[in-house]
């Protein structure tokens, strides 16, 4: 069930737009095949001034997005960089359980406009994901839940975040599916 705030974000989105002179621009997804975001900021005296996304997805990721971009304006870089998963969906009056990943879709998005990239603006638990396939190579998504003590429900969150920002991905090899990295 979506709260009166998602509904509100979804129908009357906030700061959407572009602008083609930002100072950072960050992009989450594929626009042919899932959700898609894109943030743009401009940034005065190390705060974002201006910040403006475009987005194709569902409700949920085009009002994660909105309430992000509200609760980033005026910030510094770090504080922005530091908003969590868990400040949007308090923002938002919570998500359905299957929707908390979008949340993590504006917050990358938002990580990468701020100058970070690659694995930097991955929480805590992604980047524990990505290093354990990183370091093994090739894995079952079994092999991951036993090593790191997550519950499968959480690395499929998660792998869904690493696959939207093209660092993860599944391999098929003989008929089982692996999780490999995104450039293998």
């Amino acid at each position: 069930m979506y709260t009166e705030q998602l509904i509100d974000h979804f129908n009357n989105p906030r700061n959407v737009g572009c602008f083609p002179d930002a100072d950072g621009i960050g992009t989450i997804g594929d626009p042919d095949c899932g959700d898609f975001i894109r943030i743009y900021i401009r940034v005065k005296n190390n705060r974002i001034s201006e910040i403006v996304f475009e987005a194709c997805g569902c409700p949920a990721s085009i009002a994660t997005t909105s309430v992000l971009t509200v609760l980033a304006e005026d910030k510094t870089l770090d504080q922005a960089f530091s908003i969590s998963e868990m400040d949007i969906v308090r923002a938002l009056g919570g998500l359905p359980d299957p929707k908390i990943h979008c949340s993590n879709l504006g917050a990358a998005a938002l990580r990468q406009a701020t100058g970070q990239s690659g694995t930097d603006g991955l929480l805590p638990i992604q980047k524990q994901i990505y290093d354990y396939i990183k370091d093994n190579k090739m894995v079952t998504r079994d092999q991951v839940v036993n090593a790191l003590n997550i519950p499968d429900w959480e690395l499929e969150k998660q792998i869904a975040v690493l696959r939207h920002c093209e660092l993860v991905k599944g391999k098929k090899v003989e008929g089982n599916v692996y999780l490999v990295l995104f450039n293998e």
